[in-house]
């Protein structure tokens, strides 16, 4: 079929641009739909394109004219059309780059006015292994551009639509994904936990919480509530007991002391019970990176409070199996591989801990060492927006966190799964590629979990206080 210049000159809006589609490509679209009806938009951000390309493109769309089923066909808006191959060839080495099988794509190049100036598809002797993608392109005439090519093609019967069967990858659900959500960073901030030095000696049992407070009553002043990695379930958290003994606090009945003994005689005055117990720890967490802080070595590096923690949070641990929680209190996030999100909105909770956002994250950032959400993935993480959408997910999870004591709560698990499904407008094939993905995946974190070492023995680094977390944290 020929397509010359004059075919494109009636193209005025986006009415006539879905005209020529339907009769010129052969894309059969309904009468009275419009683009919004039968496409996926690409936001620039999943498309990865830098700031020049991004100024250049309005639009990015792949029509779906099965619901929720991508053509293959990328409708791109462009508002300069200036090195509109530059852009076409960013938009496929990061498609290609996120796992999209780029090999049957088309692209009709738009400019701000609707009117087509170009169409691409990629060139059929490219190498897979190239880190370049090579392009088949058909221009036409057009004033004020800097095209300059034949006013008058024929178009390739390989670019004519017709409906195929297409494959369902990982990358092609990863970028739906993307294209629902925005960046969690946009909506809250993250923190990570803090980090002891010493859990063995700062993180205690309930039984040896109890024992000190009835043995010495003033204990009970610096024994706080933590949040640790290790859970029992999702959505509520359990919690650990950590001394919490901040050299920042200035308020200490030592801390106009300069010499260290001075200042632990005062300390095991006010305090014998925990003085006694932190003692048996003295050879760890006696360091010279305190002494070089001027810190005393029963003291923690840290403010009275850290507001990070205090009121409602998710905390979230890097590694599987992947559980996010819930609390209100101000708990004292415990491990910098746990990390704390500074929010009350429980849709969050709900996507984090969905079958579909397990799948995402171990497919989009598990490392060979098991971990997956460092706080710069953990930001990354694509959350829907939309408010009505974000209260449905929430009444579900208020139903689950009233009821988790007493009854069972994989029904309403279930539903906040196929929820989170429907938001992210996952088809049928799409979901039971995922669900199969996890059955395989269950049984890999059998292994990985049966290895995992308890808080008291996790301590990476140890009494290093000059860490990257310390840093961060402080």
């Amino acid at each position: 079929m020929k397509i010359s210049y004059i075919d494109l000159q009636h193209i005025k809006n986006e009415s006539s641009l879905i005209e020529f589609l339907r009769d010129k490509l052969k894309i059969p679209i309904p009468n009275g739909l419009t683009l919004e009806n039968i496409s996926s938009k690409y936001s620039n951000y999943a498309l990865g394109l830098n700031d020049s390309c991004s100024k250049q493109v309005l639009d990015c769309q792949e029509l779906s004219l099965i619901p929720g089923q991508p053509s293959g066909i990328l409708l791109i808006l462009f508002n300069d059309v200036s090195n509109y191959s530059g852009v076409l060839h960013a938009i496929l080495n990061t498609l290609r780059e996120q796992g999209k099988n780029i090999q049957d794509l088309r692209m009709i190049c738009v400019s701000k006015n609707y009117q087509p100036f170009a169409i691409a598809n990629l060139n059929q002797q490219n190498n897979q292994e190239s880190s370049k993608v090579g392009l088949n392109i058909l221009t036409w005439h057009q004033k004020n551009t800097f095209i300059t090519s034949s006013n008058n093609h024929e178009i390739p019967d390989h670019f004519i639509y017709k409906q195929v069967d297409i494959q369902i990858t990982a990358g092609d659900i990863l970028l739906k994904i993307e294209n629902v959500g925005t960046p969690l960073k946009d909506q809250c901030d993250i923190y990570k936990g803090i980090t002891t030095g010493c859990n063995q000696a700062y993180i205690i049992t309930d039984e040896e919480r109890d024992k000190l407070i009835r043995k010495h009553p003033e204990s009970k002043e610096i024994i706080k509530l933590g949040i640790g990695k290790h859970q029992q379930q999702q959505w509520k958290p359990s919690y650990k007991n950590i001394i919490w003994i901040p050299s920042r606090n200035k308020k200490w009945t030592w801390s106009n002391e300069i010499i260290e003994s001075n200042a632990e005689i005062k300390f095991q005055e006010t305090y014998p019970g925990i003085h006694e117990h932190l003692r048996g720890y003295i050879d760890k967490i006696k360091t010279p990176s305190k002494e070089s802080k001027d810190l005393f070595y029963w003291e923690l590096p840290f403010q009275e409070y850290l507001n990070q923690f205090r009121g409602p949070k998710i905390t979230i641990y890097d590694k599987p199996p992947i559980m996010a929680f819930y609390d209100e209190s101000d708990a004292i996030v415990i491990n910098p591989y746990v990390h704390c999100i500074k929010t009350s909105d429980l849709s969050i909770l709900a996507i984090l801990n969905s079958s579909l956002f397990n799948w995402y994250l171990h497919t989009k950032f598990k490392t060979k060492g098991g971990g997956c959400l460092n706080k710069s993935n953990l930001e990354l993480v694509p959350i829907v927006a939309d408010f009505k959408q974000k209260q449905l997910l929430s009444d579900l999870v208020q139903q689950l966190l009233i009821n988790i004591d007493n009854q069972s709560i994989s029904d309403i698990e279930n539903e906040i799964d196929l929820l989170v499904y429907k938001i992210y407008e996952l088809t049928e094939k799409e979901i039971n590629y995922i669900e199969d993905s996890l059955i395989n995946l269950d049984k890999k974190n059998e292994i990985t979990t049966s290895k995992v070492l308890p808080d008291e023995q996790d301590n990476t680094h140890n009494n290093d206080f000059d860490s990257d977390e310390y840093k961060e944290i402080i």
